[in-house]
This record gives C-alpha cells, sequence and structure tokens, in this order.
C-alpha cells in the first residue's frame, strides 16, 4: 500500500499558482504506449480508439476485429499513424485517457491525475482540446445511460435506420462508441449535424442529452485549422480558463478540501454492496462443524433489519450509486459476494460494503452460524482488483455487535457520561425479560475473538455501529439507531461534508439515544478506525 500514499503526494500541489503553468509534458515512446496498452480491457480499448481515430472507417474495422479476437496493439496502431501527422499525439492520448477515466495509465505515462483534471475538464462535455467535442460530448451522453436506456435509445435509432433505408449493423450493447462510429459511417450523424440522435433524446424524454447537443459545434474545417497551427486551444465557446474557474466555483466545499480529496467521478460515484442477514440456522455440513462457535448457539432472527436494507438502498442510489443486494449469506458466501463486487470496479470511483448481521468483537455472522473475521474482509477488500481499486476509497459499515453486553449509564451520570460501563447480563435474557420493548440487540452468547492484528491499510475506512465489547441496538419496527442515523446524515450533509465529519454527526446522535428500562438506562457509542489518506466525498 506504500504505492498509494506515494501516488497521493505526488497529486498534492503547494504552490496556489501551479494551475496557470503549463503542463509538463513527460515524454512518452511508442514503447511506452505498447507497454500500457496491455493493461487495457476491451472497453477502454473501444472507447479510446472512438476518441483518438480521426479515420472513422479504419475504427471501426479494427474495432469489429478486435470484437471477433483478433490480438494487435490498436492504440500503437494509432500512435504510429499520429506520428508521421506531426501533430501533438502525447496530449491527445492523454486527454483521452482523462475522459474514460483511466488514472492507472495516467500516472504509468508520468502525468499525475490532479493536473489532467484540471486541464482537460473530463466531466465537462462543453470543452475539449485535441479530442474531437462532439465525440466527447456523445460519449459523456452515453456514459451516463442505464443499460436499459441504451436499449430504448438502440430501438429507437434502428427504427429510424429502417425508415431512412440504411443499413444497421448490431454490437455489444456496453460497446456504444461502435455504434456511434457506425452511424457516422454511415452519414446518419456529423460533427456538425446530430439532429437524428436529438429527436431520439427528445422522444425518450432526455432533455439534459438535448441541450447538450443544440451546443455550437466545430466544423470539420476549425478542426484542421487547429490541428495544423498546433494550437492548445480548448473545443468550446468559452476559454478553457473560464470553464475551470465556474466548474469548481460551483463546489459547495473549500479549496482546502478541493485539492486534498479523493476524485470522485459524478457519473461513477461507486458501487454499494449491501449484505443484509436476516434469519439464521446451525450449519448442518459436518466437515465444518469445528467452524462454528464451540458452545451451544442459536442466533435470533434479525427482526427490523429490512428498514436499514432500505434505507440503505434508497440513501446510496440518490447519490447514484449502483446498489447491489446480498440477502442471508453464509459465511463463505459474504466473501465472495464482496470479492465479486470489488472485482467490478473499473470506472467506479469508490467501493461502499455494508454488512448488516449479528457479531461478536472483530466479526460478523453468516446465517450458518458461522463467522468472519472483520481484518479478512478487509484484507479481500484490499487485495483483489488492486489495479481498479488502488487510491480509491473503500468504506465498511458495520451494523452488528462487538459483544454480548450493552453499555450502561446510570440516571445519575446519564448526562455526563454517556458511555459508561459494561451491563454483565446477557442481552438475549434481557429480551426475554422484557418482551414489550420494541428494540433489541446484536448479541449473541459470551465468544472469544481470534487473536492477531490487523493489518494497516491505506484508503480503507471502516465505521461499526459499537466500539469493541460491547452490542449494538435495533429497533425491530424501525431499524438499527446507528444505519438509519448514518443515512439520515448522508441524506442531509453528503453535498457538504466529506464522510468522515458525517461518521462524526452520527456518532453524536447516536451517543446521547437511550434505552431506558425501570432497572437500568442502555447506551451505544459508534466506532471508526480510518487509513483514509484524503478527504471523500460520496458526490462530486
Amino acid at each position: 500500500m506504500e504505492n498509494t500514499l506515494t501516488i497521493d503526494a505526488l497529486i498534492e500541489e503547494s504552490d496556489p499558482s501551479w494551475s496557470n503553468r503549463p503542463m509538463q509534458q513527460p515524454t512518452i515512446t511508442l514503447k511506452n504506449v505498447s507497454d500500457a496498452e496491455k493493461y487495457l480491457d476491451m472497453m477502454e480499448k473501444v472507447s479510446l480508439v472512438y476518441l483518438l481515430y480521426d479515420d472513422i472507417e479504419i475504427a471501426l474495422q479494427h474495432l469489429i476485429q478486435l470484437q471477433r479476437g483478433a490480438i494487435f496493439e490498436v492504440i500503437v496502431e494509432w500512435v504510429r499513424h499520429a506520428e508521421k501527422t506531426g501533430r501533438q499525439w502525447q496530449t491527445k492520448l492523454i486527454e483521452a485517457l482523462t475522459i474514460i477515466q483511466n488514472f492507472h495509465l495516467i500516472y504509468k505515462l508520468g502525468y499525475n491525475r490532479k493536473e489532467v483534471c484540471e486541464r482537460f475538464l473530463p466531466s465537462n462535455s462543453e470543452t475539449s482540446l485535441f479530442v474531437d467535442l462532439y465525440k466527447k460530448k456523445l460519449y459523456c451522453i452515453c456514459e451516463k445511460m442505464t443499460n436499459a436506456q441504451m436499449e430504448t435509445f438502440l430501438g429507437h435509432v434502428q427504427k429510424d435506420f429502417n425508415t431512412k433505408k440504411l443499413k444497421y449493423m448490431n454490437f455489444p450493447v456496453p460497446y456504444m462508441e461502435m455504434y456511434l462510429l457506425h452511424w457516422i459511417s454511415s452519414k446518419y450523424i456529423s460533427p456538425t449535424d446530430l439532429s437524428n440522435l436529438t429527436k431520439v433524446f427528445k422522444v425518450m424524454e432526455m432533455y439534459d442529452a438535448c441541450e447538450s447537443l443544440k451546443i455550437k459545434l466545430p466544423s470539420p474545417a476549425d478542426v484542421s485549422d487547429r490541428y495544423n497551427n498546433n494550437k492548445d486551444e480548448p473545443y468550446s465557446s468559452i476559454s478553457s480558463a473560464t470553464s475551470s474557474a465556474s466548474f469548481y466555483q460551483d463546489r459547495t466545499w473549500s479549496s482546502n478540501y478541493e485539492n486534498n480529496r479523493y476524485f470522485i467521478d459524478s457519473r461513477w460515484p461507486g458501487i454499494c454492496l449491501i449484505i443484509n442477514q436476516e434469519s439464521f440456522y446451525t450449519e448442518p455440513d459436518p466437515s465444518l462443524a469445528h467452524l462454528l462457535p464451540n458452545v451451544s448457539l442459536q442466533l435470533d432472527r434479525r427482526e427490523g433489519t429490512i428498514f436499514d436494507r432500505e434505507e440503505l438502498r434508497k440513501t446510496f442510489e440518490q447519490l447514484g450509486y449502483t446498489v447491489e443486494i446480498e440477502n442471508n449469506l453464509t459465511h463463505d458466501e459474504i466473501l465472495r459476494a464482496i470479492t465479486d463486487t470489488a472485482n467490478k470496479i473499473r470506472k467506479h470511483s469508490s467501493l461502499i460494503i455494508c454488512i448488516l448481521s449479528h457479531g461478536l468483537e472483530g466479526r460478523v455472522f453468516g446465517v450458518n452460524s458461522i463467522s468472519v473475521n472483520i481484518s479478512q474482509i478487509r484484507d479481500t477488500v484490499c487485495s483483489v482488483n488492486t489495479t481498479h481499486l488502488r487510491n480509491k476509497p473503500k468504506i465498511l459499515i458495520l451494523q452488528s455487535c462487538q459483544g454480548t453486553e450493552c453499555q450502561t449509564v446510570s440516571d445519575d451520570e446519564d448526562d455526563d457520561n454517556p458511555v459508561g460501563t459494561p451491563n454483565k447480563t446477557v442481552l438475549n435474557s434481557f429480551n426475554n425479560q422484557h418482551k414489550e420493548s420494541n428494540v433489541q440487540t446484536d448479541s449473541e452468547s459470551n465468544l472469544q475473538m481470534d487473536g492477531g492484528s490487523r493489518p494497516k491499510l491505506a484508503d480503507v475506512l471502516l465505521f461499526w455501529a459499537t466500539v469493541p465489547g460491547f452490542g449494538a441496538v435495533r429497533d425491530k419496527a424501525k431499524g438499527s439507531w446507528f444505519i438509519q442515523s448514518l443515512c439520515k446524515h448522508i441524506q442531509e450533509k453528503a453535498l457538504e461534508m466529506h464522510f468522515e465529519d458525517i461518521c462524526t454527526l452520527v456518532k453524536q446522535e447516536v451517543i446521547d439515544k437511550r434505552w431506558k428500562t425501570k432497572k437500568m438506562s442502555r447506551a451505544m457509542v459508534p466506532n471508526k478506525e480510518s487509513t483514509l489518506s484524503r478527504f471523500f466525498f460520496l458526490h462530486s
């Protein structure tokens, strides 16, 4: 993880005037490009060919060959041709990599993420330097479309092709750039006439896309003049400096945060995996008996967990996250689901994993009553898909007990000591004695946590419902104190506060809550462990 910290340091800048200086131009050779291309997957190659190639027919034929299994270096081929023209191909390549958000290769080629984003404004579809602006506009629109929208969009265009008696080609749906190249080749759209697509977007009520395509685009002559004169000016009716200023002026956080925050792409903020454990049983497989607790244990059904699951889903979907829900997983299925989700990260900017279960100190339970160490989960998150997860925030949110007892406070110290001292009554027994209460706890019998220290890994934050050694409160009719508070504060503060400050608000609220009975008053203190190296805003 040391490489992660080094990269972060590289994108920090102490001189406030740096953005006014020309971007340093590391030397990129054909060998550098050949080495870099090995790290590209098929989707990234399709995107780069679409953005880089000027010859539409050649670009489309190359991609068709790649799709059919041909093996050749399509980006290297573009460089060989671009070198002969004398154009600034290095800058165009870096701009295209910035647009597709492949910051891993940008770093390998000697550039830093902060500077290329400031210069090329990848999320701003109203300006570009060397990539054709109309291509960038269409790329940005397609990147924001869901799979369902893509299929509807393609259906409308195909009908229009048939009406106009044009030959229509089909490609795999994710490769929208191949469709765009085909439509340009068929004269269905052109750099100066995107009216056919505008009509489709209107039918689909995608009015933002319509507005984007209304902006006056440069003519092919403008493109040629710019290349011939080697002018480092954006394709836009406004200057890049003005674009940059307005782009960052709208931020609600301070410039200090802006210069020291994780990059979050508004189109791909992240994936949120919710593992919701409700109904438990004892693992019947004799070969796994040694993994069960060494005492007789029956884990109660976690009533009310559905309220937490749905509130988490709603909260992160509103922020643009891709939310995946897994219900009632065994111990090995938990690790498999986390691995599979982590491996899906490509363009996504962050990974959030929420586990709602019974637990003990440092562990959460599978529905088969076999526990998983959180250190193992953290190691898994930090060891898979490192190419795309490196430098990105990885958040573990854990609604589970870390012990069998709630923290208690006496009436006379309630205002002064919210943490209190451990209660010596096992919570399951307490619940049986107070069935009239709607509140219960995620608690188990008195087991021992496996030993060993947790690895110190960068860019990871663990947010527990409770500190080690104590139980976590859950209301069967409303959901848990912890998750409900977290979702509320995210919904209220995500646009103005980074995640660790939101965690502090949650702790403040939960610490003040009380579960009072005639005999005692119970309290709960959430716990945060963080190795985040930058400020993490859930919203771009």
